[in-house]
């Protein structure tokens, strides 16, 4: 049977709110969830790739996904993301280390956050360039850190890879400082 003649067949898993296709009727079966449920689950997502695949690109974009999905609550709550207190924090120091310069722009940071996630997103402005040099797995690693920080000012409760996340970080920090 070709490609074209297969039936698509996924799997109904309504308890983690993603739309499936009966394999029998060929009915669509719609579940309802919440935005933070998603951005949790784009955040699941985006741990696992970066913690069992070492797949660093998808997790920067589903982490960025989520790390979006929380803002939007954080927004909603008059709380602060973790973007905005993090250039908040890096225009001051930049500040600190540079008293004569003119101070830069905390958008200016932001906008540096957001470079690699939206670069992987986007192919429809001409002025963006086809190839770009980052470090996906430090990139990953802010993103998921932004997005877990997000998520622990709206809910009490972490995935359970969040510690693993963490202990992840805690040796890397550790093996660049001895490396210096």
């Amino acid at each position: 049977m070709s490609a074209m003649g297969r039936r698509l067949r996924l799997k109904a898993d309504v308890a983690t709110s993603r739309l499936a296709r009966d394999s029998t009727w060929g009915v669509f079966v719609v579940s309802t969830s919440s935005k933070i449920e998603v951005a949790q689950e784009l955040l699941e997502r985006a741990l696992a790739l970066f913690l069992d695949d070492h797949a660093f690109v998808p997790a920067i974009v589903l982490a960025g996904a989520a790390e979006d999905g929380f803002r939007g609550y954080l927004r909603r709550a008059g709380a602060e993301p973790a973007r905005v207190n993090f250039a908040r924090s890096a225009s001051r120091i930049s500040k600190h280390l540079n008293p004569a310069e003119p101070k830069i722009p905390e958008q200016v940071f932001v906008q540096r956050m957001r470079d690699p996630f939206n670069w992987l997103r986007h192919a429809d402005d001409p002025s963006d360039p086809d190839n770009a040099s980052w470090d996906f797995e430090v990139e990953a690693e802010h993103i998921l850190s932004r997005a877990i920080e997000n998520m622990g000012q709206l809910l009490s409760d972490y995935p359970t890879r969040v510690e693993e996340f963490s202990v992840a970080m805690r040796t890397r920090i550790s093996r660049r400082d001895a490396a210096y």
